[in-house]
C-alpha cells in the first residue's frame, strides 16, 4: 500500500502541475509558466529515480491512477470562471 500511495502521490502532483502549466502557457503567464516548469523539473528528477528502483505492478497502478486524478484536479483548479456551469 505504501508503494501505491507513493507513486499515486508523485504522479498526482506531476500531472496536476502539468495541467496547471498548460493553462499558464495558454494564458501567457510568464511567472506561472516559470514556477510550474521549475516544479515539474524538480519532481521529474525524483520520479526518474523512484521508477528506476521499482518495477512492482502496484507501483505502476499507483503511477497511472495518480496521473489521471492529478490531471483532473489540475484542470478543475485552473478553469476560468466563465467556463464553469
Amino acid at each position: 500500500m505504501r508503494t501505491f500511495l507513493l507513486f499515486f502521490g508523485l504522479m498526482f502532483l506531476n500531472y496536476g502541475l502539468n495541467a496547471i502549466n498548460f493553462r499558464m502557457v495558454a494564458r501567457g503567464s510568464y511567472w506561472g509558466t516559470a514556477w510550474s516548469d521549475a516544479a515539474i523539473a524538480v519532481l521529474g528528477f525524483t520520479l526518474i529515480r523512484r521508477v528506476a528502483e521499482n518495477d512492482a505492478l502496484v507501483a505502476q497502478f499507483g503511477y497511472v491512477s495518480g496521473g489521471v486524478c492529478g490531471s483532473m484536479l489540475g484542470l478543475y483548479l485552473t478553469r476560468t470562471r466563465a467556463a464553469r456551469p
